[in-house]
């Protein structure tokens, strides 16, 4: 419904007669962005990126410049995300959701120079507590395609495979989880498996490969 409204709007003011230049692109850009933002409420992720795309990002506000970049990131457009968040990064170094976006698309990208900037962001902006499974995934790819990890490297290393084993085990366990059909067993243990390489006395690794 919210779709076919934003919809029914931009072409009745498309049809009809501008007051002046300025004030017709103001609404027409308020419109687009309005749709683009439905579209993408609705996972519809290429429509919203597409139509976000016909907007001005400089007259973009945060939160819909941060859909239009989870737009592209989800069709897996890494470079445009990138150069969407890298932008806003420069006026806003300390928007985490920017930075959290721009380390995904950086390691995607296999830009390790540019990811470790970006994660050294995260790490000073967020408490490990206030990280998400899908931080901690990057973490892991990041640190893993490093030639020579740092003894801090490694200890964040086992910190992420441990945060995702105990998010995947949580997830098998929790009634959501079940109803949604989720088994986060098999890939906590795969993640306990990876962890037992390089740390083979870790606990929560071995206790994670006891589960059935």
């Amino acid at each position: 419904m919210t779709i076919l409204i934003c919809c029914l709007s931009l072409n009745a003011h498309a049809q009809s007669e501008p007051q002046t230049e300025a004030a017709d692109s103001l609404v027409y850009e308020e419109y687009v962005t309005a749709l683009s933002r439905a579209f993408f409420e609705n996972d519809a992720f290429e429509r919203a990126l597409t139509t976000y795309q016909k907007a001005d990002t400089a007259s973009m506000t945060d939160y819909d410049l941060l859909k239009y970049a989870m737009a592209a990131y989800f069709k897996h457009e890494y470079r445009q995300t990138l150069d969407i968040v890298s932008n806003r990064l420069e006026s806003k170094p300390c928007d985490i959701g920017f930075v959290r976006l721009a380390f995904f698309c950086a390691v995607e990208l296999e830009l390790y120079d540019d990811a470790e900037q970006y994660a050294d962001m995260i790490a000073d902006m967020s408490p490990t507590d206030e990280l998400y499974y899908y931080d901690y995934a990057y973490l892991i790819r990041y640190i893993n395609a490093k030639p020579h990890p740092s003894p801090a490297d490694q200890r964040r290393l086992i910190l992420s495979y441990e945060q995702l084993i105990t998010y995947y085990l949580t997830l098998n366990r929790s009634t959501s989880g079940r109803l949604q059909g989720k088994n986060g067993l098999p890939t906590a243990q795969k993640y306990a498996q990876e962890l037992l390489e390089i740390d083979p006395q870790n606990q929560k690794a071995h206790q994670a490969l006891k589960q059935k």
